[in-house]
Parts: structure tokens; sequence; C-alpha cells
């Protein structure tokens, strides 16, 4: 679609990052100040013949413009270009890779999954990208690994607004057709598969939770299971496997976290991202107490020992005297 090298507007177009059926995302750079942008190019035709479709593009950039958090993929600029008539949104570049690509590679260099902390020092960050979400009535819907990328800092940040629900006190907007069940089905909520259309933030906690299995374990709890079969087991309320048939010595906290985001109920799952954060920040402080204690009670044990030695010490000196 655009030449490697060449321009597109004020931008250099240095590589192609992807490509799909509705056109293609490049890596572009400001030729004054440098600065590397994603350049996500959606095809003429697609603006032109289908309103829908028009109205979706410009309804994704509206929402993604107005997320304002360090964790979201930002967009900067929106439009359509007079000279090609491609339609346009030039956004943050995260050059840091995938979250899938992170995960084959800490199994390939450690093999191992992550640990609690690597898996939470996600997980947080991305939960407190949803409460923003949440806060603008944003549903994401297409929570995954390959969903999730890096900054050259290693920042996680959610990307990819382009199938999310949007809601307001108006009127509920999909950005997709009607009747189309939204989602990659090893990571959708039971409900996105019987009715994608009315979901709230609970969904998006659900596939954070099957991410936050994936992270502990190092494999996808649905995996192996075909869309068919998650369709069954979505419509008969059953459980993913418990975390703990795959990770031993989990603290008990952690496999609670996880069987509350992955509950199959809705009702039954954290009610928003911020009561999933708190939940952890209880856990950590909790945490933090019993270390405080265990370090308390150790310098008392070592100064009743010290104690003793220099007790002891000094008899020993004036009976050798």
């Amino acid at each position: 679609m655009l030449e490697i090298g060449g321009k597109f507007g004020d931008y250099d177009v240095v590589s192609e990052l992807g490509r799909g059926s509705m056109g293609a995302v490049y890596l572009v750079r400001h030729p004054l100040t440098h600065a590397e942008f994603a350049a996500k190019i959606i095809f003429a035709d697609l603006l032109s013949r289908n309103d829908s479709f028009k109205r979706r593009f410009i309804r994704e950039a509206e929402i993604a413009m107005m997320a304002d958090h360090p964790n979201l993929i930002k967009v900067c600029q929106v439009g359509r270009d007079p000279e090609t008539g491609y339609g346009f949104m030039i956004m943050d570049y995260a050059g840091g890779g995938s979250l899938r690509d992170h995960i084959a590679r800490h199994l390939a260099l450690r093999h191992s999954a992550y640990s609690v902390k690597e898996a939470l020092a996600v997980i947080r960050p991305l939960l407190s990208a949803l409460g923003e979400a949440d806060r603008l009535g944003v549903v994401h819907r297409d929570i995954k690994p390959d969903n999730i990328l890096f900054d050259s800092q290693g920042n996680p940040k959610l990307a990819d607004l382009g199938i999310a629900k949007v809601s307001d006190e108006k009127a509920t907007m999909m950005l997709t057709m009607t009747n189309v069940t939204v989602g990659t089905p090893a990571y959708m909520a039971p409900e996105q598969f019987t009715d994608s259309h009315h979901v709230d933030t609970r969904a998006d906690l659900y596939s954070l939770g099957i991410v936050l299995w994936e992270l502990l374990a190092g494999e996808c709890p649905n995996s192996d299971l075909e869309a068919t079969e998650l369709l069954t087991r979505a419509v008969r309320g059953q459980r993913i496997p418990d975390i703990r048939t795959k990770v031993k010595n989990l603290p008990p906290r952690i496999v609670e976290f996880v069987r509350r985001l992955t509950d199959p109920k809705p009702d039954r799952r954290f009610p928003s991202p911020a009561a999933a954060l708190k939940f952890l920040d209880e856990w950590k402080f909790r945490q933090e107490q019993l270390f405080r204690r265990f370090l308390i009670g150790m310098g008392a044990f070592l100064a009743i020992v010290l104690s003793l030695v220099l007790y002891f010490g000094i008899r020993w000196i004036h009976s050798a005297a």
C-alpha cells in the first residue's frame, strides 16, 4: 500500500508492521523530530463504498483519542489522505513486541512460566488501563496476548480498540456488524459467545484472567479446544481448569484472584477493574504486614540470642579469671 522509504503525509515510511484484509500498519517517522509512530492505513474503497465501516473507523479513532492512559495505545491523529484516499490513524508506536512474543521468549530462555511477581507486573497496569476504558464506557472485547504490546521501556499497553463496544447515556453503539460474535474464542467470556453485543467490563476481566492463567502456567487453558467446544462449555457454565492443576504452591489469594476473574458467571466476578485492583492491593498489604512481622520477630529472636551470647560470654570470662 505504501512505499517503504517513501512519504505518507508529513511522515517517512520506515517499514511495514502488519497487514490484514482491511489495510496495513506501518512504522513511520517524523523527519524533523525523528519521533516514531504506528500508522494504521485503511483501504480507500472500504471507506468509499461502505458507510457503516466508515462510521466504525471514525468512531474507533474517537474512542482511542478519548482514552488517556499510559497503558493504552494513544491515537494522535486521524483522517483521510487526500492523495491516496486511504483512511489513517497515527498512533503511539510500541516497539517492544507483543505479550505473545514475550511469553514465547520467556519460555525459550528460562524454560518456565512467569512468577507471580512477573505476571502481576503485567496484569496490574492493564487493570488500570481497563479502569480508564470502563470510565469511558468502553468494553474492549478482544483482550489477548497479541493485543498487549510493550514500549521500549517494557511497559505493557492495551492495543486494538477496533471491536470495542461503546456505551453512553443516550445509546449503545457497536463497532461491528450486528449478529456477529466478536472476540477470540480461547479468551472470550462465556456470555460473549451467546451475546457479544451486550457484555460489560466483566467480560474484559474474564479475558484478562485467561491471560493471567497463561502467564502463570505457560499455556492458555483453552488452547486445545475448538470454538464449538468452547461454546458448549459456555452454555453449560463450565469453569476453566483450576490453575493449581498446572502450577503448584501458588499463594491462596492468587488462586482466588484467578478464580474470581474467570468465573463463568459475570455476577461472581469482580464488578470492575477497580475492585480487582483493590483485591490485589489488599493482598499486597497483608503480605507486607506478614513480612514486617517476620522481620520484627527475627529481630527480637536475634536480640535474645545476642543477649544470651553476651551474658554467657561475660560469665565465662569472669569464671576464667
